[in-house]
C-alpha cells in the first residue's frame, strides 16, 4: 500500500462559549496554518468551574492532492498522537467528515473556516486516540468514492 502525505494541515481553535452547543456551532476562530510540531489540534474542552463554564472546540483540516493517486478502496489516515488528555475512550474519540476549509483546493484555513464542515457526511467510524503513538483511522467507501471523484475532476 502507499502513503500519500497531506500538501497542507492545519487547526482552527474555535472561541469560548458558555454551552456545548454554542462552542460546537461557533462561526470562526483562530486558524493555525500549516503547523508545525507536537500541536493540540483536536480537542473538546468542557471547563465547569465558576461562573457556569466554559466550552471549545479545536478542529483539524487536512488537504490531500490526489492528481497521482491511481486507486481509492482501502484507505486508511494515519495521525500521530503525542497522547490524550483524560480518559482515552470517553475523551479522545474522532470522526473524520468531510469538510470546505481552506476552499477544498489547499488554500489556507483562515479563522471563518471553523464551521466549513459537514457533519452528514462521515468518511470514518468514530476513533479512539491512545495515550500516544500511531492513531489509525480506516476511511469508508464515501471517503474512497470522493477521492475517485477527485482524481477524474483533477
Amino acid at each position: 500500500m502507499g502513503t500519500l502525505a497531506s500538501n497542507r494541515k492545519g487547526f482552527i481553535t474555535g472561541t469560548s462559549q458558555t454551552n456545548y452547543a454554542s462552542a460546537l456551532n461557533v462561526a470562526t476562530g483562530t486558524a493555525t496554518d500549516q503547523a508545525t510540531g507536537n500541536q493540540t489540534s483536536i480537542q473538546y474542552f468542557k471547563n465547569t468551574g465558576r461562573g457556569g463554564g466554559t466550552f471549545r472546540f479545536i478542529r483539524t483540516f487536512i488537504h490531500f492532492n490526489t492528481t497521482n493517486l491511481t486507486q481509492a478502496s482501502s484507505i486508511s489516515l494515519q495521525l500521530t498522537s503525542a497522547g490524550a488528555n483524560g480518559n482515552p475512550a470517553a475523551n479522545s474519540r474522532v470522526t473524520a467528515i468531510k469538510h470546505s476549509a481552506g476552499s477544498s483546493n489547499g488554500s489556507a484555513i483562515s479563522d471563518s473556516d471553523f464551521n466549513n464542515i459537514d457533519r452528514t457526511t462521515a468518511y470514518s467510524a468514530t476513533t479512539t486516540f491512545g495515550t500516544s503513538g500511531t492513531v489509525t483511522i480506516n476511511l469508508n467507501a464515501t471517503a474512497a468514492t470522493q477521492l475517485m471523484n477527485l482524481m477524474i475532476l483533477m
